[in-house]
């Protein structure tokens, strides 16, 4: 892992963020928590993106070992955004709407935050 990314502030970020998600949905359920990854792994971005790619799984991999959340594992579902604000617009209602994620992570770029924001 580059020494760029601290893994504990990561696997602290995501806990809390997904925590917080889950306090008022219902924890009687043993299906997974899903996560989407909303970021590039091919395109211009992808060269720093791909770190940000591999932290995240390392995180929910290591929720996962260690009992997972409130009871629950998570599970990825990562898309590629190609480096396109238009193709991570259409990747975010897919995570939404056909994949059913709980939390997204991802949009590296302003541009993209941007442009996924309404979404």
């Amino acid at each position: 892992m580059r020494q760029f990314l601290n893994r504990d502030i990561w696997l602290k970020a995501l806990f809390f963020l997904l925590l917080n998600l889950q306090i008022g949905c219902s924890q009687f359920t043993s299906e997974p928590i899903k996560v989407g990854i909303l970021h590039a792994q091919t395109g211009v971005m992808a060269v720093s993106e791909q770190p940000v790619i591999d932290a995240t799984l390392m995180a929910i991999d290591e929720i996962n070992k260690s009992g997972g959340l409130l009871g629950r594992q998570l599970e990825a579902v990562v898309v590629d955004t190609q480096s396109s604000d238009e193709r991570a617009i259409m990747l975010s209602k897919q995570l939404i709407e056909k994949d059913h994620v709980e939390v997204v992570f991802g949009c590296w770029t302003s541009s993209c935050r941007k442009s996924v924001k309404p979404i």
